[in-house]
């Protein structure tokens, strides 16, 4: 007998009803069904409520909290609440493919592997302008901070792997849970613990299966990590050094804590200090300090061009929905 395992969707969201209802709408439409999708409002939010009580799907439950709580925080609950084995979560201005979950759950019951993170290659949508992420795929025994922090070539975010993409066991997520509190990055924060403290792996399915909009997903909407508060990230990742190789810790600060910086406008002194933080405490290695300089003093437009001519090209809508 084929076995289905019942698969919580959490979706954390506040003040944004039809971003999130397009969200829930592509949960809900898995070929995938056997699953529960749960709606943490982030504090008192009427319309959120109002907007998702019209879909009438038995599988949908939506727990609005008395206060704020962030959204790594919010997630939590949402892990807390759910009734299913694994885990998938979904942010409320993202949305998947049909087949998402159906391939990420074959994979993780292939595997017979409570440890294993599943995400999946996703398309990164800007406006109208579309790529595919990651850029390249992990390589057998890739230490996971290497995989995200150390290019290949000299693009950011080429081994990215985005919220709405991870599905994870229940179990894993107890032990590991989002860190409270963190204003950027918490996506990247909890795959380097969850690798390095709660000892899973990461298998990326190459089959492109959700949609990050990594713009402003509508007029007069930023989306919530548009705001680059890198302070509370780069405190952390100081605070976690040993989950670091020396290497990737230089190449953390330039790939994963400039950009952010740059993007704040920081003044000069800013980043030479973060330029001796990577010499004093990491080996930065000649492609690190490429990239440094590059994102430290040349234009941000001129950062843009190079980011868009090593980006794969992606095929039609129709095609990937097939």
């Amino acid at each position: 007998m084929e076995f289905f395992p019942l698969v919580s969707v959490v979706i954390p969201t506040r003040n944004r009803p039809a971003l999130v209802r397009r969200a829930v709408e592509s949960a809900l439409c898995q070929t995938y069904s056997h699953l529960e999708v749960i709606v943490i409002i982030d504090g008192p939010d009427h319309s959120t409520v109002q907007a998702l009580s019209v879909l009438g799907d038995e599988r949908l439950r939506v727990i609005e909290l008395a206060e704020s709580v962030g959204g790594g925080e919010a997630r939590n609950t949402g892990v807390r609440e759910a009734t299913g084995e694994w885990i998938a979560f979904l942010d409320d201005d993202d949305e998947w493919l049909p087949e998402k979950i159906k391939r990420q759950t074959e994979a993780a019951v292939a595997s017979q592997n409570e440890n294993l993170i599943v995400s999946c290659r996703y398309i990164s949508r800007r406006g109208s302008e579309d790529s595919i992420s990651p850029k390249r795929m992990p390589s057998d025994h890739e230490r996971i901070d290497e995989y995200i922090c150390c290019p290949k070539g000299y693009s950011q975010g080429e081994g990215f792997l985005q919220t709405s993409t991870f599905f994870v066991s229940r179990r894993l997520m107890s032990r590991v849970p989002f860190v409270p509190g963190l204003k950027r990055g918490q996506d990247f924060v909890w795959m380097i613990q969850a690798c390095n403290e709660g000892g899973a792996t990461v298998y990326v399915h190459p089959e492109v299966l959700s949609i990050f909009t990594a713009g402003d997903a509508s007029p007069g909407v930023r989306r919530i990590s548009a705001n680059p508060n890198w302070r509370s990230l780069y405190a952390w990742i100081r605070n976690n050094k040993r989950l670091f190789t020396s290497r990737t810790y230089a190449y953390c600060i330039a790939n994963v804590v400039l950009p952010d910086v740059m993007k704040c406008k920081e003044p000069l002194a800013v980043r030479l200090s973060l330029a001796a933080d990577a010499f004093l405490n990491g080996s930065p290695r000649p492609k690190s300090l490429v990239i440094f300089g590059l994102r430290a003093f040349f234009p941000h437009s001129l950062i843009n061009l190079l980011k868009k001519c090593s980006s794969p090209s992606v095929p039609s809508h129709s095609h990937l929905a097939a």
